[in-house]
């Protein structure tokens, strides 16, 4: 069960606005396909129902199984109305695994499913853009860059400010998509460690009666961010699913930084000088 969608966007490489041609294979192995339109309701969850005019001029449209290849293609025929530039074509595609009778339920939201869309030239036959790659390659960058950043070199009190902005910039990429869990884990983490930073310049003095307080707060918010800096560098190895190497390489990192920690712990608590 799943469903198979190959579409044209008048405008721009982008799945909202698309006239899409469905193909969809139910439980006992049926297929049907239809002519849908994508739009803002369709991405906010309502339902997505076949239309019988794309403003399209599509003179075939099959959808069929390859026993060879063991693979489901749509075939169509399509004429490009006026508006549509044929040097410039934008074409959309995406595959889902939830349907129900003719409406395709949503797609996967993996990064590899907001990838699926490039701008053809029709006349030379040549792939215009395609950011897959870039944006693939961009992301390691930044999944590289955030792991040594975040989630290594600050642990141990090292921040270096021209990387936050290479994030942010990197985020800006993103535009047309976001993962909120992830992207609202960042926001605090780069929020309250500013706060712990400036907290550094009101320590109050030890004979001040509050600087327990003080203590108790600034070892609780550092503990907290070095907590939840390590769970969202595990969400975003989840999101880029890149091979499990990256994974128990951050999980050694984390290993060693932890013994270490606690064989400081055990040094200031051992009876001698009090260097702490």
């Amino acid at each position: 069960m799943g469903w198979l969608a190959w579409g044209l966007h008048p405008q721009r490489p982008h799945m909202v606005g698309t006239r899409a041609l469905i193909g969809i294979k139910h439980k006992n192995d049926s297929l049907e396909f239809h002519k849908y339109n994508i739009t803002d309701a369709t991405r906010l969850g309502w339902q997505l129902l076949p239309i019988d005019d794309l403003g399209l001029d599509i003179r075939t449209f099959s959808f069929f199984y390859l026993e060879a290849i063991s693979y489901y293609m749509i075939k169509a025929t399509d004429f490009l109305p006026l508006g549509y530039n044929s040097s410039r074509t934008n074409i959309v595609w995406q595959i889902g695994y939830a349907t129900a009778d003719k409406e395709s339920k949503m797609n996967p939201t993996s990064l590899k499913n907001f990838d699926c869309a490039e701008t053809i030239d029709l006349n030379s036959n040549q792939v215009i853009t395609y950011k897959a790659h870039s944006r693939r390659n961009l992301r390691i960058a930044q999944w590289i860059l955030i792991i040594m950043g975040w989630g290594t070199f600050l642990p141990v009190g090292v921040i270096i400010a021209s990387w936050v902005v290479l994030g942010l910039w990197l985020g800006k990429q993103s535009k047309y998509y976001c993962f909120r869990t992830h992207g609202i884990f960042g926001i605090v983490i780069f929020t309250f460690t500013t706060i712990q930073m400036f907290a550094l310049r009101l320590k109050p003095k030890h004979t001040d009666p509050y600087r327990d307080y003080w203590n108790m707060y600034h070892y609780f918010l550092g503990y907290a961010l070095l907590t939840l800096i390590s769970i969202n560098i595990f969400k975003g190895i989840a999101i880029l699913k890149p091979e499990d190497t990256w994974k128990w390489t951050y999980i050694g990192v984390l290993g060693f930084l932890a013994i270490t920690a606690l064989a400081f712990e055990d040094l200031k608590y051992t009876p001698g000088p009090n260097l702490f």
